[in-house]
């Protein structure tokens, strides 16, 4: 009997012992199925908000009532007045459009012409606009956004030019004015 209870206590002692060895490599396990943890961080740019004010209006200047339908005078961002109805503007000032864009320094920014009113009686369509930032080169900024970047060094007030196409619609022009207006939209990128 003495040898069936050290017999006994080997296999519980062994057991113990592999009780013990799964418990210490479970312990491992665990510790290789943990998750890792990293420290992410969160960043935020404080900037000022976007305004515009404009300074003055695009003009086309008088136009003749004699200009055919489907001529088109252009005036351009450098204040040029071209187009086939380009003779037919016989005076008054003809100019861009000037926006004053007041942003945070060094900012993308996303410009786009919208909301377009043409002649409230017809007699016209405006389309094609045209926008020089900062003096760049002029770029088509109605059919898409253009993207621009808002100078640095602390400068935070930047000109836009606007130019358009005004295309006459109408074989019979009335005398007068008939204004049209259009949308600028700036956002940061």
């Amino acid at each position: 009997m003495h040898q069936n209870q050290s017999a006994m206590k080997r296999i519980a002692s062994a057991m113990a012992g592999l009780l013990i060895g799964l418990g210490v490599a479970g312990a491992f396990a665990v510790d290789t199925a943990m998750a890792a943890t990293e420290n992410v961080s969160a960043e935020v740019t404080f900037v000022a908000p976007v305004s515009l004010t404009e300074v003055n209006s695009l003009k086309f200047g008088f136009l003749s009532t004699a200009i055919g339908n489907g001529e088109t005078v252009i005036v351009g961002t450098d204040d040029t007045v071209t187009g086939t109805g380009a003779s037919d503007a016989i005076g008054g000032t003809a100019e861009a459009a000037e926006v004053t864009v007041s942003s945070s320094a060094s900012q993308g920014l996303s410009i786009l012409v919208n909301n377009i009113v043409s002649s409230s009686s017809s007699q016209y369509t405006l389309g094609s606009f045209q926008c020089s930032y900062n003096a760049a080169t002029a770029t088509d900024c109605s059919t898409a956004a253009i993207n621009v970047t808002a100078p640095g060094s602390g400068s935070d007030s930047v000109t836009l030019l606007i130019g358009a196409t005004l295309t006459v619609s109408s074989a019979s022009l009335t005398a007068g004015a008939d204004n049209g207006s259009f949308d600028v939209v700036v956002n940061y990128q």
